[in-house]
């Protein structure tokens, strides 16, 4: 029997991994200036890309890759890199949903 393959892609970091979240980057998204239909639309495009992959695993690193690759191509560079300048700032930091609904980030 085949081995199912991980609706949610495992992003895996130094110390932790956890599974990919369209929500998560959606907020990311937001926060460099994104409108909730654009992040969304960009999250999907990634959530498509990585379930198309062979592998159930990707690195953060490859990951905001795949990310700045797509805002880059259809928001332009600038949104790109805001989006890794953000990504900088939470470098070694894994994000959660908490249940009272606040985005946390935990190093």
């Amino acid at each position: 029997m085949k081995a199912k393959k991980n609706k949610n892609p495992m992003v895996v970091g130094r110390s932790l991994q956890f599974p990919f979240s369209k929500g998560i980057l959606s907020q990311r998204l937001l926060s460099i200036g994104l409108s909730p239909d654009e992040a969304y639309q960009i999250a999907e495009k990634v959530e498509a890309r990585l379930l198309k992959r062979k592998s159930d695993r990707i690195e953060k690193d490859a990951l905001r890759k795949v990310v700045s690759g797509l805002l880059k191509r259809e928001h332009g560079g600038k949104t790109a890199e805001k989006y890794l300048k953000w990504e900088r700032l939470s470098v070694g930091s894994a994000s959660y949903r908490g249940s009272s609904g606040f985005l946390v980030h935990i190093h």
